[in-house]
């Protein structure tokens, strides 16, 4: 071979002819282990795999974890959007049943790859895979996990691919040298390389490399025969050509733990990695994206010493500017500057924190020594905004309590920014509050220059005012508030004020159509794609308001769709609940309860806070709306219960169902006790028609109160609104109101419910084909789980429903373990429960 066909010759890619064989195994199966030492291509291979995916990718790296079977599992979750699952009171069953409960809603089907695992992680790792429900996947890459029982299931052991599977054949060697070598070489020799390195895919990859740019690859191949073919020896002879500052930039760059084409160019170590692939050295490079350098050649290149910090410092900033703080800060802590992890945290903006937010990234901060955060006191301010963030309210006002007192005197600018994060959570959850609160304020924001600090404490001062002199005195404020944000650069600080301005106060004003466009505005701010939820909603439920039921279907659809993409149960719980209220428009008996079912089963801590008194009352209103009587006392019931905590909510819920299913003395009696005093300017208008429907129910005249309701829609512009709203009243009270000359509503104003077509009757055909649409559209089930699920009906067991469907047994069992999952159900019994009521009501 000639010296100029060496130098021209490209490095050889990571794939391999025998990787198309290893990927298509590892296909095969839902479940695998890759079990082979450092160097052999395990994480190659599962990066390969996971380009072929479809779906979802989640990287979980073990490597230097250690921990406990609790906090492996934490470790585990956490990427997955789960980590609240893992908690201490929490059995290993309960946290398998809510993995598989999670995933099974989970659209399309993911592929979890845990690397670097180890005997001490193999029973969480056990725990994934043994609650993660077909058709998610799961990959498990290591050196030593054991063997015996470890990896027994109940499904049987998992397959595993060792170093015989990953291992060269001499086929496949020969392959890569005729690719790479004109005529190869000697089929002897070829078989000497080969069980010289064992088929060592690193070794083979980094000799092929070698060979191929040499000028006589014959004498080359004798001679690393005769060296034994060490890795070390090949790998320090093709760095031989690389002066000592490239060595040194290697030895960084093998301290990262992952490095993409953009980051690499940013931290100038783009040309540096270049050159070492084009000395052979065997870089791997997945088709997902990022490159790293197989255990053996890192372990080589990595210094001996931790990095000084004028190397450290640039890697781990670079990483920071990349949206990778934790990273950062954690190799930062790695190489013993815990300063520099900490400097990097504190100057980060709360965009870059909500961008690459992770819990496991309060938990560092919280490891952080007394002393770093002492002379980085920012932090402390972090640690309550990423509390914000997961709406851990009660831990973040305890952090804040705790913690603020120190810096009164040395950095009451720190002080200041942790107390405003506390203060928007007296205005959202106290009834009534404190003067000394609002005071405090005052006071804080007469000295606050920081405007990220000056738009929270804005903001929680005008909710306050809000709470205590009505809604009128929290509008300048908040639109001020707003105004600082964006002029601090935080738009979603801003987006959230426009939210409470929106929300809190033209709503209650009954500016339905400024509480769109602000909401509109919103939107423009943070651009259509935004991953922000919550304002979505609402605008969603101002749309039903305002009778524009398609335009809130739509929002809806989208808000539900990015919750689940977040997989964050509770605004996907808040779409559902928007959604009740839309269905319950609509007269879809049906879909109403299944909405409600689902905010219900993803419901979480804000359940037990006034917010799930609001919810109770609500959807008893929605749940009366389309005659569910039975299903709308429960949570009636459930919200007197709690009454004092939102008594003003409670008094609706309680005159709208009595109203129109209960005793309509108890209705008159609820809305004498309410006053249009206590009513939003939104709610009056229905609740003085509900009134004249009581008053109808009761054999009283109800012309005058007919007339006054129909008249008050007309001037909120919403006449038309008002057969959607109370279908029943206004198809007795039209009639009565037309008769004296009142404006009433032009449309039809039939009673119906469940449709144009009337009440739902369970005997008719249709109300199969509703039930199958309900458990598809917001269950999230399969045609073929649908269809299961309605057979089961029938009594018979699963050989019946099998033979009846043309499938097997087995495959009857699968649909049903999934349906029952994304029913939130555990058995056949509950099933059938849940199936009855949802269709009867």
């Amino acid at each position: 071979m000639s010296g100029s066909h060496g130098a021209g010759a490209p490095v050889l890619p990571d794939g391999h002819v025998a990787r198309g064989r290893l990927v298509r195994r590892l296909a095969e199966h839902r479940i695998v282990v890759v079990h082979a030492n450092g160097g052999w291509g395990k994480s190659t291979l599962a990066a390969e795999a996971a380009a072929r995916h479809t779906g979802e990718v989640t990287w979980i790296d073990l490597r230097d974890v250690d921990l406990d079977h609790r906090g492996v599992l934490q470790r585990l979750l956490d990427p997955l959007g789960m980590d609240g699952l893992a908690g201490e009171d929490r059995d290993d069953d309960t946290v398998a049943a809510g993995i598989e409960r999670v995933m099974a809603r989970r659209r399309p089907a993911a592929l979890v790859v845990v690397d670097e695992v180890g005997p001490q992680h193999w029973s969480a790792v056990r725990l994934l895979g043994r609650a993660l429900p077909d058709p998610h996947r799961l990959v498990v890459l290591g050196r030593r996990v054991p063997e015996g029982d470890g990896g027994q299931t109940t499904d049987g052991r998992w397959p595993r691919l060792t170093t015989t599977d990953l291992a060269f054949t001499t086929e496949e060697l020969h392959l890569l040298l005729v690719e790479r070598l004109p005529g190869g070489l000697p089929d002897v020799m070829v078989e000497q390389l080969r069980l010289a390195t064992g088929g060592w895919s690193t070794a083979l990859r980094a000799v092929v490399n070698a060979l191929g740019r040499s000028a006589a690859p014959h004498e080359l191949g004798r001679r690393l025969l005769g060296d034994n073919v060490v890795l070390d020896v090949l790998v320090h002879d093709l760095l031989a050509p690389l002066d000592d500052d490239a060595r040194r930039r290697l030895g960084a760059a093998a301290c990262l733990p992952l490095l993409d084409a953009r980051l690499a160019r940013d931290l100038g170590l783009a040309d540096t990695i270049r050159a070492a692939a084009e000395a052979g050295v065997p870089w791997e490079t997945p088709a997902v994206g990022p490159w790293t350098l197989p255990d053996p050649v890192a372990d080589l290149l990595r210094p001996d010493d931790p990095l000084p910090l004028p190397e450290l410092r640039p890697l781990a900033v670079g990483l920071a500017r990349h949206g990778r703080v934790l990273e950062g800060a954690r190799l930062a802590v790695e190489h013993h500057h815990p300063d520099l992890a900490a400097r990097i945290v504190a100057d980060a903006s709360i965009d870059d924190l909500r961008e690459s937010f992770k819990p496991s990234l309060l938990a560092f901060l919280r490891a952080l020594p007394d002393d770093v955060v002492a002379r980085h006191p920012r932090v402390d301010v972090q640690v309550a905004r990423l509390l914000t963030l997961m709406a851990a309210y009660g831990d973040r006002n305890a952090h804040v309590l705790a913690r603020a007192p120190r810096w009164e005197a040395s950095h009451p600018d720190v002080a200041a920014a942790m107390h405003a994060e506390r203060y928007r959570d007296l205005a959202y959850f106290s009834p009534t509050p404190d003067p000394a609160d609002i005071t405090a304020i005052e006071d804080l924001l007469a000295s606050t220059v920081d405007l990220e600090t000056r738009c929270r404490l804005e903001q929680g001062l005008a909710l306050l005012l809000a709470r205590r002199d009505g809604v009128d005195a929290a509008e300048a404020g908040l639109r001020r508030a707003a105004e600082t944000a964006e002029r601090a650069g935080d738009r979603h600080q801003a987006a959230l004020i426009l939210r409470d301005l929106a929300w809190v106060v033209l709503l209650e004003q009954g500016r339905l159509r400024q509480v769109v466009a602000t909401f509109d505005r919103v939107e423009a701010m943070l651009g259509p794609g935004t991953t922000t939820t919550a304002w979505r909603i609402n605008r969603a439920d101002t749309l039903v308001m305002l009778g524009e039921l398609e335009a809130a279907d739509r929002d809806l659809d989208i808000a539900a769709r990015q919750a689940e993409l977040q997989h964050d149960d509770q605004h996907v719980a808040y779409a559902a609940w928007a959604r009740a209220g839309l269905e319950s428009m609509r007269g879809e008996r049906l879909r109403t309860l299944a909405a409600v079912q689902r905010a219900e089963q993803l419901a979480g801590d804000w359940m037990q806070t006034v917010t799930g008194v609001l919810f109770l009352a609500q959807v008893a209103d929605a749940l009366a709306r389309v005659e569910l009587e039975d299903e709308a006392r429960e949570r009636l019931d459930a919200a007197r219960a709690r009454r004092e905590e939102d008594e003003r909510a409670v008094l609706v819920a309680e005159a709208a169902v009595e109203a129109r299913l209960g005793d309509p003395a108890v209705a008159l009696a609820v809305l004498e006790r309410l006053g249009t005093d206590q009513l939003e300017p939104f709610e009056v208008p229905r609740m003085v028609l509900l009134g004249a429907l009581a008053r109808h129910r009761a054999g009283m005249d109800a012309t005058d109160a007919a007339g006054r309701a129909f008249a008050a829609y007309q001037a909120q512009g919403l006449l038309e609104v008002a057969p959607l709203a109370e279908p029943q009243a206004c198809a007795v009270l039209v009639p009565v109101a037309r008769g004296v000359g009142a404006p009433v509503p032009e449309g039809p104003v039939g009673g119906a419910v469940g449709g144009a077509e009337g009440p739902i009757d369970p005997a008719t055909v249709d109300g199969d084909g509703e039930l199958a649409a309900v458990l598809s559209e917001l269950h999230g089930l399969r045609p073929r789980e649908v269809e299961v699920l309605m057979a089961l009906r029938t009594g018979g067991t699963n050989a019946d429903i099998a033979e009846a469907l043309g499938i097997s047994p087995a495959t009857v069992r699968k649909h049903l373990q999934r349906a029952y999952a994304g029913l939130d159900v555990r058995s056949r019994a509950e099933a059938l429960v849940l199936l009855s009521r949802m269709q009867h009501g």
